[in-house]
């Protein structure tokens, strides 16, 4: 276990946008929107790390390899935030320019490996040599949030903005967010403790862990990692770019998998996480239109590596299949799968709603709803239902 470190006084002064910088992604695709009310992170608060360290006059903190420890240069973290079992609050959380937060120290370490890894804490978005230092890469920005109104900030989020890959290269950029919390922010999800959000993410690889324009070599690690050497989980390891997506533990996939994704857990006490729903439609329903074809795959994996997923029931409960939608169903797998395809017809506008039961090998379940709405004008408003992990992909 990590030890506790005293609490110190944060430094009041926060790292403001600098003149004339823009944000490069789209904010709108983000789960915690990224706009001007958000604060650089303050690399060179901890003095000089990594390789090209971020300047202390820099206020955009340019860098590589730097990491940056709350409670210096930056707020405390004022909430407790649960990983397997293990508290970690005020000034034992950091930010690793290279696509996480760990806790308990800052974590330089540009080339990824797949979980465990013992003795590092870590809740890794995007775990890869991220470089800043190119002036048409974005930086690193962090928010704090009061998502239960109770006055008193329960949730942090940081986001790394359009950054660029080692050495120096930006004409590919990837945009993503990792969101922590005490498990009552409702916009997570009640009792979901980690979320990860992407926009657009193109590249995995930079040129120090054997990249070539910024695809190969060693492939990036999305995942939790108690650092214990027993607990975590993987979403998966990306080393080009595609969508395509086996598990956590099989091939490498394509980066563009998670494209517009929201994923959220719960990293407290119990050990073993649920498993989790892919593909699900933002705001409920995959929208189509009479005569278009709906040509869908939701995946439904087990985030411990090997954990095989069972789908336990297809519920239709307005009579699409009897409509000629079609579900093929492949399970038990990791990821186990569910294609949809269906032509609907004008007759058969209106609004169909399914319902999902899964469950991983240990037998813990959960379940997924989502609609297809067939309708001449697009864009269907919902909530999407997910026990326990929940994932989003954003329509493009």
């Amino acid at each position: 276990m990590i030890r506790a470190i005293h609490l110190r006084r944060a430094a009041p002064a926060a790292l403001a946008l600098a003149a004339g910088y823009a944000f490069a992604g789209d904010a709108g695709n983000l789960l915690f929107p990224l706009d001007a009310s958000w604060n650089v992170v303050p690399f060179s608060a901890n003095g000089p790390q990594g390789n090209g360290p971020a300047g202390g006059a820099d206020p955009l903190q340019r860098n590589d390899d730097d990491f940056a420890q709350f409670g210096t240069g930056m707020p405390a973290v004022p909430f407790s935030f649960n990983l397997y079992g293990t508290h970690y609050t005020g000034d034992q959380v950091f930010v690793n320019n290279n696509g996480n937060l760990s806790f308990g120290t800052g974590f330089s370490d540009f080339t990824s490996t797949g979980f465990p890894v013992n003795g590092f804490p870590m809740v890794a978005p995007f775990w890869a040599d991220v470089d800043t230092r190119n002036p048409l890469s974005g930086v690193v920005h962090y928010k704090f949030f009061d998502g239960n109104g109770d006055a008193t900030p329960d949730t942090l989020a940081v986001t790394w903005d359009n950054v660029g890959y080692y050495g120096e290269h930006a004409d590919k950029t990837n945009t993503f967010q990792v969101v922590i919390s005490n498990g009552t922010n409702p916009r997570m999800g009640l009792g979901n403790t980690v979320c990860f959000s992407y926009d657009d993410m193109s590249w995995t690889t930079g040129d120090a862990s054997s990249g070539s324009n910024g695809f190969g070599g060693t492939p990036a690690t999305v995942g939790v990692n108690a650092g214990d050497g027993v607990n975590f989980f993987q979403i998966g390891r990306f080393d080009h770019e595609g969508v395509d997506y086996d598990g956590p533990g099989g091939n490498n996939d394509g980066v563009s998998f998670l494209d517009r994704m929201n994923l959220c857990f719960n990293t407290g006490e119990q050990q073993n996480q649920p498993p989790i729903a892919v593909g699900l439609p933002e705001g409920n329903c995959f929208v189509v239109l009479p005569g278009q074809e709906l040509d869908r795959l939701l995946r439904f994996i087990g985030p411990e590596i090997g954990d095989a997923v069972t789908i336990d029931s297809f519920i239709d409960l307005n009579g699409a299949q009897g409509l000629g939608l079609m579900a093929l169903i492949n399970s038990p797998g990791d990821p186990a799968t569910i294609q949809l395809h269906w032509d609907p017809e004008e007759a058969d506008q209106g609004t169909y709603n399914f319902i999902v039961n899964f469950r991983d090998s240990q037998g813990l379940g959960s379940n997924a709803q989502f609609s297809i709405c067939v309708t001449p004008t697009p864009g269907a408003i919902g909530l999407l239902g997910l026990a326990g992990l929940t994932a989003m992909r954003r329509r493009r």
